[in-house]
């Protein structure tokens, strides 16, 4: 794992180095070093299994599958024409279960995977594949009621990659941190596994030499941003709904931790990294009139990536320097957005499940000057709430459309994203823009009621959003004051129907960011 240690890295003749364990950038460095577990790992992941199969034979219908006449919730059907058809691949299609199904329950199903086979010591690439493992064994012989299902043998291994990963280097991080009740409660919410399976091996996590007054640890880059925020949101008019302005609230939580040696300081290194060192936690939810108009929850895990860094002090003492990254990007996203509050079209549930993307960061100081600049892009599957439904029913029968459609009002979709952005940041002042454009095409021909479905309706959904901010944060001190502009932007199509909304956002946020 010392390769891993690359983002933002050092060189040993730095300060910090020297507060530093003695493996760079281990992300569960142990007193004692254990061996992997690998038979623990596939029992414990076993076990999921086994219970999820039990609550899938008890509640069947709530699960997506079906109990045909005559069976009792515990008839197991395993025959082989029901086998044979889903190892031919004749009963494996796109599933139409429920939106919360398809991208709440399997991501938790692959989380409770990947991080059984993390916490037993195994690497990225080993718990992804006992994550994958996991789910296929479930589609082929756990939902032994339907088919199996593509989207599930792609969202659950990934997605539970993406949390998983994500909450286990946040409960590592804490777990070095001083020995005191928040960061032992701390460590164990991000991931009860691993804290069970620390206590069943006796191990005992290697402290950071040095923590700063929260008795967090030094030797990690993280930034913590907790803040509330008030503002106002205005909808533009459409052919369906007039202009209005609401009076919004809203918190947010984001968690980004660098576990690379030398980020933001002293370094002169390159190398490649492997040990998902970069990864990062948000949440946020925003309250209009006493309900809920916004919430999203996303993780982002850079597993793999190239590093470089060149800075020092000049004979002033000043930093100067740039360094960036390179890297292999996955991700997790599962939000909603009220863009019609006026209830002319429903809410907007969205889910993105990016196996594949890039990710690279730049960024250039001198003295108090810091410019840094980022991108994501990266392709998704999805489940899209197809936008302009909702019109499209009030103009044309709805015969044709795939059941997933009719009945839910989304569909399964592959998704392309970019994310580019860029912070000038002098002092305790920063100013940042970010831009992101999603686009979404369904995936086709693979529905499980495809002999009903007409192929010449056509679906297609676009977002975007422009957030601009303009921060403050007194010398020293964690407060930090936001005034930010945000406009968004949604549309859709549904066989010649189109459906748009746009929205601008005024708010002021106050926080804590460490």
């Amino acid at each position: 794992m010392g390769v891993s240690c690359v983002l933002f890295g050092w060189s040993s003749r730095a300060a910090a180095d020297d507060a530093r364990p003695s493996i760079e950038n281990e992300p569960f460095p142990l007193v004692v070093s254990h061996d992997k577990h690998y038979l623990r790992a596939g029992l414990e992941v076993g076990g999921i299994l086994a219970v999820g199969f039990v609550d899938y034979l008890l509640n069947t219908n709530a699960r997506g599958g079906t109990l045909r006449p005559g069976e009792s919730r515990w008839d197991l059907r395993y025959d082989w024409p029901t086998l044979r058809g889903k190892l031919t691949g004749a009963d494996i299609a796109l599933d139409g279960n429920k939106l919360p199904t398809n991208y709440v329950s399997h991501p938790f199903a692959g989380t409770l995977y990947y991080t059984a086979a993390r916490s037993n010591h195994l690497s990225f690439a080993e718990s992804f594949m006992y994550a994958a493992a996991g789910s296929t064994t479930w589609e082929f012989f756990g939902e032994i009621r339907e088919t199996t299902s593509i989207n599930d043998l792609i969202v659950t291994p990934v997605s539970g990659a993406a949390i998983g990963e994500a909450t286990m280097q946040l409960a590592g991080f804490f777990q070095r941190g001083r020995r005191n009740v928040g960061n032992g409660v701390l460590s164990t919410l991000f991931s009860p596994v691993n804290a069970v399976n620390m206590w069943a091996d006796g191990a005992e996590p290697e402290r950071a030499a040095a923590t700063d007054a929260l008795g967090l640890p030094n030797d990690v880059w993280h930034r913590f941003d907790v803040r509330a925020s008030a503002g106002v949101t205005v909808q533009e008019a459409t052919a369906l709904s007039s202009k209005a302005t609401y009076g919004d609230v809203g918190l947010g939580i984001d968690l980004r931790l660098a576990n690379l040696l030398g980020y933001a300081s002293v370094a002169k290194r390159s190398r490649i990294f492997d040990e998902a060192n970069i990864s990062g936690v948000s949440f946020d939810a925003t309250f209009s009139k006493g309900g809920l108009t916004s919430a999203t929850f996303a993780t982002r895990v850079v597993p793999f990536g190239f590093y470089a860094r060149d800075a020092s002090l000049d004979e002033d003492g000043v930093l100067r320097g740039h360094g960036g990254f390179l890297g292999l990007r996955i991700g997790f996203e599962y939000g909603m957005h009220d863009y019609d509050r006026d209830r002319t079209r429903p809410l907007d549930h969205l889910a993105v499940v990016s196996p594949l993307g890039i990710a690279a960061e730049h960024t250039f100081e001198r003295g108090p000057w810091r410019v840094q600049t980022s991108l994501d892009l990266y392709g998704s599957i999805a489940g899209v709430n197809a936008y302009a439904l909702s019109d499209y029913r009030r103009r044309s029968a709805t015969t044709g459309l795939p059941n997933l459609v009719a009945s839910e009002g989304y569909y399964h979709a592959a998704a392309v994203t970019v994310r580019p952005g860029v912070e000038v940041a002098y002092r305790g002042l920063s100013a940042g823009a970010e831009m992101r454009l999603d686009g979404f095409r369904p995936i086709t021909g693979v529905f499980d009621d495809q002999d009903k479905v007409d192929r010449s309706i056509r679906f297609a959904d676009q977002r975007a959003r422009l957030r601009a901010n303009l921060g403050y944060s007194p010398n020293g001190s964690p407060v930090r004051v936001t005034l930010s502009g945000e406009r968004r932007f949604r549309a859709g199509e549904v066989d010649g129907t189109h459906a748009s909304r746009t929205e601008t956002s005024l708010i002021g946020s106050l926080g804590f960011v460490f």
